[in-house]
């Protein structure tokens, strides 16, 4: 089964994403902030992951250039969001990146596509 790390420091939000994920038959894997996914990521090896930008303790940039820097993680795809538009990621290379708020639709074919490369 494929698995996606969502990380989204907003509960509703990432319970909505989730809920999709899940209803598409992915299995879904949840942190709340950038350190807790890059322990969950090095724990699981996701699929994907999808993540937030900006979060307590870890940030999304930070928690992206830190899994594209690991022998083991740097070919898991990642997708970035933010409520604040494209920010620089400070060398954070991600897959994709999808504004928030975002088309539920737009958001899942995005992981499809980043999924199947």
């Amino acid at each position: 089964m494929i698995t996606i790390l969502l990380v989204e420091d907003e509960e509703p939000i990432l319970g909505v994403i989730a809920d999709l994920l899940q209803d598409e038959g992915y299995r879904t894997i949840c942190a709340y902030n950038g350190a807790q996914a890059l322990e969950l990521a090095r724990d699981t090896r996701p699929d994907l992951v999808l993540t937030d930008v900006m979060m307590p303790v870890l940030g999304g940039a930070e928690l992206c250039r830190q899994l594209k820097a690991d022998p083991a993680t740097r070919d898991v795809p990642v997708i970035v969001m933010s409520a604040a538009g494209a920010l620089p990621l400070d060398g954070c290379t991600p897959e994709a990146f999808i504004a928030k708020p975002f088309d539920l639709d737009a958001l899942l074919r995005l992981v499809v596509r980043h999924l199947s490369t």
